[in-house]
This record gives C-alpha cells, structure tokens and sequence, in this order.
C-alpha cells in the first residue's frame, strides 16, 4: 500500500507538501496540487481521513495541546496546574487525556483538522495560542469541538474560559492607587497574547479614572520572561525615576524586576512598590512576598474539561465562561 511519502517521491516534493494538497491549505500552488493529485491518483494513494471520521463518533480521548510551549515558563507550574486540573475532571467523565505540544512552526507543517484526525480525539482543550498562531481561525471555523484557555474566542463549536483580564489588572492597579501611588508604571508581557491587551487595557482605565498620568514610557514589555524583566530593569529606574509603583502583567516578570531592583539598591516596597499577576508558588516565598492577582489554574483545567464535554456530547454553541480571580495582599506594597 503506496504511503504519503511514496506520493512525495513521485511528486518531487515534500511530505508536508502533500500534507497541505490534501488537507485544503492555501498556500500551495495550484499547479503543485495537481502534480500531488496525480501522483495520489497514479499510486492509488487516499488519506486515511475517512475512516478515522467514522470513529471518530465513538472515541473518549481529549486532547490537551499547549501551543507555542518551547516559549513557556517552567518555573511558574501553571501548565502543570491546568493539566492537574484536566485530568481530575477527565477522570470523572469518563474520558481519557492526552497531551500534546506544538510551536507556529509545526501549525505550518500539519493542519488543525489533520492533528486531531490523526490522533482521534473527539475534542481539544488548548492553552498558549496567539494571535498569530495559523490554528487560531483554523479552530474557530472547525467542527471539532475545542475549548480555549486564556483567549476569549467562541465559535459554532468554540468555548473558551479565563478570568476578566480587564477588570483583574484594574482592579489591583485600583488598590495601589488607594495605598497613595499616583506615577504607576507598567511591565507587560507581549502583545500577542490577548491577555497583554487585556491587562494593558485595565491598568489603563484605572490611571484614567484616577485621573493620573498614562506615561507611554513607563510602560515596557519583557515577553512574560523573568530574566527579560530582570535585564530591562535598570534601564526601567533611569528612565522612570518618579514611578513610586509598578504593576507587572505576571509573577515571574515582577519576580525578575523585583531582583534586580534590589541588586542596585532599590528597596521594595519602601523604594519602589511592586505587584504580579497570578499567583504562582514562588509569589509567596520570595522577600517580600509579592502582592498579585490570584488564578486558579486547576479550576481552569478542570472547567475547561467540562465544556468541552458539553460541547462534544450535546449540540450547542461554545460559550465564553468567566472564572473568578481574587487580589492577594502581601508585602511588596508600601501606602504612601
């Protein structure tokens, strides 16, 4: 039986290639197509697709994809936390859980629909997509059933679940206005992960509202790295010297900003006030311990895996759920 990559031989391209002919991409040419074609037609070679659609019907497996997870962060175990919370829910529908990673590269190689076919999974759950990522409108347009974590996206069989970013950066960028902080700086993440707009967007209505200044200066991005925010942080004090207060989009970044501060002298929160987002493990150790927004990863995996459930075993259209978040107040805040 002739194999994809007997078609790519007597074709004279490559596998990914022939991947592409047969799964709808638009970026291959129409005359590359139909050399593929024929070669397919010549080796009387057909894709597998459909018979894995027909059982596709009766699986029980769940796919768990992290995209662009060369870039995640090991040291803040959110991964960690949602798979937790996944395979906790997983177990009581029923389900089985597998997990897959996938950079923008591989998007470009193998489709969304040829991923799942190929695994067969009756639905996916997807954390770290960007807007940029090729399965982002791939996901959105697909009859597989998907729920998207962090990304308010729904579609004919979309969800997605995360907490009001918006409001989240707002309301803990409001309590270091209440403490006295009047010149509050910013250290994003990047701007393409919808939760960066998000944050950028609170921290923003909050200065606003307060009628405080909005200093394009004072806001940096470091790519929610800790080593970035780390390295960014001197030049941060030069060019900054009256910000009394910094909001980081996430823990790892404050932690990074918050010792190299120290490193030069800079004494939080009697210096300089700092907070994070999200609540990682590390948030409550370090000194001080850092003020943050508190997420509740496990409870993300874990309503996520529901949704996706629902939407794989009744008829319904995806939904954006809403999952509370809570400020945590701890010593990195200094009232002024």
């Amino acid at each position: 039986m002739a194999s994809i990559h007997d078609v790519a031989k007597l074709a004279g391209v490559s596998v990914s290639s022939v991947s592409k002919a047969f799964n709808e991409y638009s970026d291959i040419s129409v005359k590359t197509k139909a050399k593929i074609l024929a070669a397919a037609k010549e080796l009387n070679y057909a894709p597998n697709v459909i018979a894995k659609s027909l059982s596709q019907k009766k699986t029980k497996t769940i796919a768990f994809l992290f995209s662009n997870f060369e870039d995640a962060n090991s040291q803040d175990a959110v991964s960690f936390r949602l798979m937790q919370g996944a395979f906790a829910q997983t177990a009581k529908e029923e389900y089985e859980l597998i997990v897959f990673t996938t950079t923008q590269a591989q998007q470009q190689e193998r489709s969304y629909y040829q991923f799942c076919r190929d695994r067969n999974v009756a639905g996916v759950i997807i954390h770290g997509i960007r807007t940029t990522d090729r399965y982002l409108q791939e996901i959105i347009k697909s009859e597989i059933p998907c729920v998207i974590i962090d990304a308010p996206v729904i579609g004919k069989k979309v969800a997605s679940i995360g907490i009001n970013n918006v409001e989240a950066a707002k309301t803990i960028v409001e309590n270091l206005i209440a403490k006295g902080h009047q010149e509050i700086g910013l250290i994003g993440g990047n701007h393409l992960a919808m939760v960066t707009e998000e944050r950028e967007l609170g921290y923003q209505q909050a200065l606003k509202a307060a009628k405080l200044p909005l200093r394009p200066e004072a806001m940096m991005m470091a790519n929610f790295s800790e080593q970035e925010a780390y390295q960014l942080a001197e030049r941060y004090l030069k060019v900054n010297p009256q910000v009394t207060a910094v909001f980081c989009m996430s823990d790892l970044m404050a932690i990074g900003f918050m010792r190299r501060c120290q490193e030069l002298g800079v004494k939080i929160p009697d210096d300089l006030s700092i907070v994070g987002f999200d609540d990682i493990d590390l948030a409550r150790y370090v000194t001080p311990k850092l003020t943050t927004v508190r997420q509740n990863f496990h409870q993300f995996g874990s309503e996520a895996c529901k949704m996706l459930v629902e939407l794989i075993e009744t008829p319904k259209k995806g939904t954006h759920k809403i999952l509370m978040y809570e400020v945590v107040d701890r010593e990195s805040v200094k009232v002024v």
